[in-house]
């Protein structure tokens, strides 16, 4: 690899060993009537997709933070650091 990270001993340690979120903000932005329903629709896309990727059969709270809690709750490990 050509990253500079590479070179860090810790690197093929921690490499794939955590979730990666990938998220377009400009998508979400161009298709949004306002920067208050991109942060929405953002929010409920990312919910809807870490309940689908972990499962979830709670009801859904609606709250990222809380979603992401109760998923480091449930898997051991934590997302929120």
């Amino acid at each position: 690899m050509n990253l500079e990270i590479a070179e860090d001993p810790s690197f093929e340690k921690y490499l794939n060993q955590y979730d990666v979120l990938y998220l377009d903000i400009t998508w979400f932005i161009s298709n949004s009537k306002n920067i208050r329903e991109a942060v929405l629709n953002l929010q409920e896309e990312v919910i809807e997709e870490l309940r689908e990727t972990y499962s979830a059969d709670r009801p859904n709270t609606g709250s990222l933070t809380v979603e992401l809690a109760r998923i480091g709750l449930g898997t051991g490990r934590s997302s929120l650091s």
